[in-house]
């Protein structure tokens, strides 16, 4: 199972995430929401997109799988390439499904 398997699977049990094409990135990748509000969407297989709370981006700045924007963004790439990878991508993508329900 890859990363994106992996992802999909293990949020599509968290009640009220949908998956769907994404309305920010490229509507051609998989994004998720919750309600009307997306929260998450893949640039490809391996890089992930998170909208994340500044204080979580904050606990990122030194982890070298994220990558943040030039400008001030809300939106932080994280890179999926192992196991533990994909566990702390759903532990980030736990707090973005909060986030985005508040």
């Amino acid at each position: 199972m890859n990363a994106t398997e992996a992802l999909t699977r293990r949020l599509s049990l968290i009640p009220g995430v949908v998956s769907g094409p994404s309305r920010v990135g490229n509507p051609a990748h998989l994004a998720w929401f919750t309600g009307q509000r997306e929260f998450a969407h893949l640039h490809s297989p391996e890089i992930l997109d998170i909208r994340l709370p500044k204080s979580v981006q904050d606990e990122l700045r030194t982890d070298p799988r994220a990558t943040f924007r030039q400008h001030r963004s809300a939106w932080v790439e994280f890179r999926i390439e192992s196991k533990t990878d994909i566990d702390d991508a759903l532990r980030l993508l736990r707090i973005a499904h909060e986030a985005a329900g508040a």
